[in-house]
């Protein structure tokens, strides 16, 4: 069953975080402190949102064979790769009068669907402190991060080791499973205040310290991957260093961690680097991006970077590698994604149609495509490079 339109919160509720087998319809009755009114399908054996706009009713018959679906633009800002799903047959499709069908335009952050996310960094706070880790005082997904690639979290830290055991708490907890990167910061922290987490890394963070490798379950819109849906993580501690910590650190013989290492390649001279952070940090982009612009580099980051096939700490610096992989790359020992999407981008062609068209919109004066920023970075080849 599909449920379209009705009551916005229903729209959220099917998005949001909720743990397993935990019906969203609790969600968004605790949300609009009334039970939501659910009305028997016409086909199926199931009830649904009475003041839905549109209801398509069917089944999914678990021994027919999966079928192909995709390529789709998606809240990634990349085209999601094609892979097989169950097919769904439709037995019925009703409507309200007068039905208006939701939808939500996505791509290159922020679109519409990165506000969703910001209702659920605080709907979902008190129950992470109360049931998961009660140390965490704040979390911030920024809009570039699409959800889980890139999560900040500030803590109020009382014994060594407790950014780490934070970050594996929250890898484990629903779709937190999803995060990719994170950074861990003092309770002081404003975690909307940008630089402020930067200077945090800048004095806080010991790249040969202070970063952690795990491995476990990501987003399947993650095309970074060698394995769809599985991957690496990564947790930056940018706390301050608390009693005996200091001194465990200058008495330790620190380690090169266990990953495996993707060091820039013969094109380096066609590349660039974003400024180091103290000389901490250093981040490779494709030539064609802007370094200066900040959100965009955020959301590459998150995008095209594998922690352990594209982080390297060396001299005391962490060197990530987020430029596009692609399978004609000149290192062949390194485990790269079998295929490269392209980004989520209008063509000359449709942006001009819909500047022709502005007027008799009437939305007021024109507003230049945001695609226009984003066009020298579509790759050659289609949706994807192979």
């Amino acid at each position: 069953m599909v449920a379209l339109g009705g009551d916005p919160v229903y729209s959220y509720c099917a998005t949001a975080p909720m743990p397993d087998n935990m019906d969203e319809y609790l969600l968004a009755g605790f949300l609009r402190n009334k039970a939501v009114e659910l009305v028997p399908c016409r086909t199926q054996p199931l009830e649904v949102p009475a003041n839905a706009d549109f209801i398509i009713e069917g089944y999914i018959d678990v021994d027919e064979p999966l079928v192909t679906e995709g390529t789709f633009g998606d809240h990634t800002g990349f085209y999601s790769l094609e892979d097989e799903y169950p097919l769904f047959h439709v037995t019925a499709i009703t409507h309200r009068r007068n039905a208006v069908y939701p939808a939500t335009v996505v791509g290159i952050p922020p679109q519409e669907d990165a506000y969703m996310g910001q209702a659920s960094e605080k709907i979902f706070l008190s129950p992470i402190r109360l049931a998961i880790a009660p140390e965490v005082r704040d979390i911030h997904i920024p809009f570039e991060g699409t959800g889980h690639n890139i999560v900040l979290v500030k803590i109020n830290q009382q014994y060594q080791g407790q950014p780490i055991k934070v970050a594996h708490a929250l890898w484990g907890a629903g779709q937190m499973m999803f995060n990719k990167m994170m950074i861990v910061v003092d309770d002081d922290i404003n975690l909307s205040d940008y630089q402020a987490v930067i200077q945090a890394i800048e004095k806080h963070y010991r790249p040969e310290y202070d970063t952690y490798f795990s491995r476990g379950p990501l987003d399947v819109l993650d095309h970074s991957t060698a394995t769809p849906g599985f991957g690496e993580k990564m947790c930056i501690d940018a706390t301050r260093k608390i009693k005996n910590e200091e001194l465990r650190i200058e008495s330790e013989t620190l380690q090169q961690p266990n990953v495996i290492a993707r060091r820039p390649q013969a094109d380096e001279a066609n590349s660039s680097y974003t400024g180091s952070l103290n000389l901490k940090l250093s981040i490779l982009f494709d030539e064609e991006v802007d370094t200066s612009d900040f959100s965009t580099c955020v959301w590459l980051l998150g995008n095209n970077v594998d922690p352990a096939r594209d982080c390297k700490i060396e001299a005391g610096k962490l060197i990530i590698d987020a430029r596009s992989k692609i399978t004609n790359d000149i290192s062949t020992n390194l485990q790269l994604p079998q295929r490269w999407p392209n980004i989520v981008c209008m063509d000359a062609a449709t942006i001009a149609a819909v500047d022709k068209k502005w007027d008799k919109l009437g939305l007021g004066p024109l507003f230049l495509s945001p695609s226009l920023k984003f066009q020298r970075l579509v790759r050659k080849g289609g949706v994807r490079v192979c």
